[in-house]
């Protein structure tokens, strides 16, 4: 939905900001309750970031085997 309204370009860039927000506070060692509420956004950021991709190459030529791939090198990183 926010995809839709604001564009995959900007969707992509508001997820990759909310990631690197969240990692960068993360590696100054915050105290605990902080810790459990940025890996809380470092998750809505990474999911952002899936999600994002998802659409963004459905929405290409051969998408199939592009997901693909995205699905087999995402999983490889986790």
């Amino acid at each position: 939905m926010w995809q839709t309204r604001i564009g995959a370009r900007r969707f992509l860039l508001l997820a990759l900001g909310i990631f690197l927000f969240s990692s960068g506070l993360i590696s100054l060692r915050v105290p605990f309750v902080g810790f459990l509420a940025l890996t809380g956004l470092l998750g809505l950021g990474v999911g952002m970031i899936d999600a994002g991709l998802n659409a963004y190459l459905a929405s290409l030529p051969r998408s199939t085997i592009l997901l693909n791939y995205l699905h087999a090198f995402w999983g490889m990183g986790h």
